[in-house]
């Protein structure tokens, strides 16, 4: 029968050292630890048998106790997994969890039924409980919520008390004060509750013993607690605005749907009738934009109409004009001139208080008071509004100044290469992809592989090598894998393989095919054990385990013969090669047998034949008739006669000596034959 050298339960999954459910234990410490050895995870809490018995938990489960555990027992290590039963009340963990019961209370609702006598309807004989059937393991009253011992709504206080009392049974907050009856009638506030009073307090007072519940009106508005929150006034403070109008006279009647005059979102209890925040002359209740002085007027003297840093107020006192930021059209607005500073946003240069007496002075507006700092041709502000250097004639370094660059129309431009930037901003000199094309004709500047991927700079394959670098290493700069091994060029050459030659090391494996199986591109023998790494997946062993079956023997000694040749032949099939196996395979015949019937030499009995399944044995009488014959023979003749002829098929042969044929049904193998004696 074949067998599979590199499986240790190869063919009989019982041996001692198999594991055969591969949990980290053989077979044999499976029977010691009483285990299922077929089963990985004998109690099914999601550690499988080997982590518990060792006490290494599996990081890829869910259990978190680290240590060592039960394998047979569903709850340990840890008693949250489905089919473990806490709190032992006849329910697994899933089922509670379904049934919304306590998993670790057995009586999740202390009626003296446990939860699995309630879930499944029958009741415990040897629990007072009278009635019979299916109860609530949730309802603590179950199987019956108006006697008089029985707290119906869980406030502390049995139907009797609240009968007493006066309260009502089934409410648990008869005032929805935010105390229960019991807290109140008891005289005892739950720390659980945002109530900071203590002592007995009514019951039947929403207000009592604090005036913060929700139901009660603390500053007699009109309005409760509940409704001043939802609107956002304040509960203790009747005119929350401070108009000298009552909270609830402004929200007139529908709380859902209070009053807002100006439609701004604020409503008319929070918005006074008489403030005015942005001081634009409408008071903040009639303003729907009470924090803006330009609306809804922009002639307010608090708003700055034009937006240069001046309130309309400031622009009066200084003559400048109101609606228009830059009043002489210098290129600086109104409020850098007057206050003597430039906004850094601009690319104004002169700073500081402009001279009155200069022609220059932000209230002046000739064409002669244009300023060129760099003589350039550009005015500063034309600079300023190209985005070129008003100190600088040439602010792209190239040799060309500015105006000349920039061309007749400072309006339109020259743009050479259409890229969106300036021929005054883009050099003529400069190479900053380095693809030999300068800046100002170089679209795409910032590329090296444009215009042309054949420039040194340009990774023209996207392997990560530049050509220059490509052309160094011989590779094809348009090919990102030159040899076809799925490993990119600079890949190959960062981990040493040669990423000219598929297969580096030259163990029939390709580069990509190493690395895929774990095994080194250029270690042709990755495990040492004197078989290369393609040898070793073609034959079926492991390239990366020197004895890929563990019994002891490298696999170099499994199947390298005496002359270092590969050689898997085990004619035995003991999983010892035949060149190193002690145990003889050939065939023996023994020279005689009795089949007498005495228990003793009764069967014909040929050494090794159950090594050669397909083996046939004929045997024939002295004068050449064939007498017996067999397929698949397993020593089991008796001298019987199974062929019609000399004698009739059924009887013993006679006493005498008879020549056998063996044929072991291989190959190119040769028949065995000779003389066996049969004496009774």
């Amino acid at each position: 029968m074949a067998t599979d050298l590199i499986d240790a339960c190869s063919p009989d999954n019982t041996v001692g050292n198999c594991d055969a459910d591969n949990d980290g234990l053989t077979n044999t410490e499976e029977a010691t630890a009483g285990t299922d050895p077929n089963v990985a995870d004998s109690d099914g809490d999601g550690l499988n048998d080997g982590e518990e018995i060792n006490g290494v938990d599996d990081p890829a489960t869910p259990i978190v106790a680290t240590g060592t555990s039960d394998a047979l027992d569903a709850c340990s290590p840890d008693n949250t997994v489905g089919n473990c039963d806490a709190d032992n009340d006849g329910l697994t963990n899933t089922e509670e969890a379904t049934a919304g019961t306590d998993p670790n209370v057995a009586d999740s609702d202390g009626d003296g039924l446990n939860d699995g006598e309630e879930i499944n309807g029958v009741d415990d004989p040897a629990t007072p409980i009278v009635a019979t059937g299916t109860s609530d393991a949730l309802d603590a009253c179950s199987p019956d919520n108006t006697v008089g011992n029985c707290d119906a709504d869980n406030d502390g206080l049995t139907n009797t008390e609240e009968a007493t009392a006066g309260t009502d049974p089934n409410v648990a907050d008869s005032d929805g004060d935010g105390l229960n009856d019991g807290e109140e009638i008891n005289g005892v506030d739950d720390p659980a509750t945002p109530i900071v009073a203590t002592g007995t307090s009514d019951a039947l007072d929403a207000c009592s013993p604090d005036n913060t519940v929700g139901n009660c009106d603390a500053d007699n508005d009109g309005l409760t607690n509940t409704e001043e929150a939802t609107l956002g006034t304040d509960p203790n403070n009747a005119d929350s605005d401070g108009d000298g109008i009552n909270d609830g006279a402004e929200v007139v009647g529908d709380v859902n749907n209070p009053t807002d005059t100006d439609g701004d979102g604020i409503i008319d209890a929070l918005e006074s009738t008489t403030t005015d925040t942005d001081g634009d002359g409408v008071a903040d209740q009639g303003d729907a934009t009470n924090t803006d002085p330009c609306s809804p007027d922009n002639t307010a003297g608090t708003c700055d109409a034009d937006g240069d840093g001046l309130t309309n107020d400031e622009e009066a006192a200084a003559g400048t004009d109101p609606n228009v930021a830059d009043t002489d059209g210098d290129g600086l607005n109104d409020g850098e001139e007057i206050n003597g500073v430039d906004d850094p946003a601009t690319t104004a240069v002169a700073s500081g208080v402009s001279d009155p007496n200069n022609i220059c002075d932000p209230f002046t507006t000739d064409s002669s008071c244009a300023t060129d700092s760099d003589g350039d041709g550009l005015t500063d502000a034309e600079e300023a509004t190209l985005g070129t250097d008003p100190n600088n004639a040439d602010s792209d370094g190239d040799g060309i100044n500015d105006g000349a660059e920039v061309g007749g129309d400072v309006n339109n431009p020259t743009d050479t290469d259409g890229d969106g930037i300036i021929d005054a901003l883009e050099s003529t000199t400069t190479d900053t992809d380095g693809d030999g094309v300068v800046d100002q004709g170089d679209a795409t500047n910032t590329d090296p592989c444009s215009p042309d991927n054949t420039a040194g700079t340009c990774d023209a394959d996207g392997d990560g090598l530049t050509n220059d670098e490509e052309a160094a290493a011989g590779t094809d700069p348009n090919n990102e894998d030159s040899d076809g091994d799925g490993i990119s060029d600079q890949d190959e050459l960062n981990s040493g393989t040669d990423p000219n030659n598929a297969d580096t090391d030259g163990d029939g494996l390709s580069d990509g095919e190493e690395v895929m199986i774990g095994t080194d591109p250029n270690n042709a023998d990755s495990d040492g054990d004197g078989i290369s790494d393609g040898d070793e997946s073609t034959l079926g062993s492991n390239p990366t385990n020197s004895d890929s079956d563990g019994d002891g023997i490298s696999d170099g000694e499994e199947i390298l013969d005496e002359n270092g040749n590969v050689n898997t032949s085990d004619c035995d099939n003991d999983g010892i090669p035949d060149y190193i196996d002690s145990d003889s395979c050939d065939i023996v015949v023994k020279p005689g047998f009795s089949p007498n019937g005495d228990g003793i030499n009764d069967l014909w009995i040929i050494q090794n034949i159950e090594l050669f399944p397909n083996n046939k044995v004929e045997l024939y009488n002295r004068w050449g008739h064939k007498v017996f014959t067999a397929l698949s023979y397993a020593n089991n003749w008796d001298g019987v006669s199974n062929v019609k002829g000399v004698i009739s098929s059924g009887d013993k042969l006679p006493v005498g000596n008879y020549y056998y044929i063996i044929s072991t049904g291989q190959p190119n193998s040769m028949p065995f034959n000779g003389w066996i004696y049969i004496n009774y």
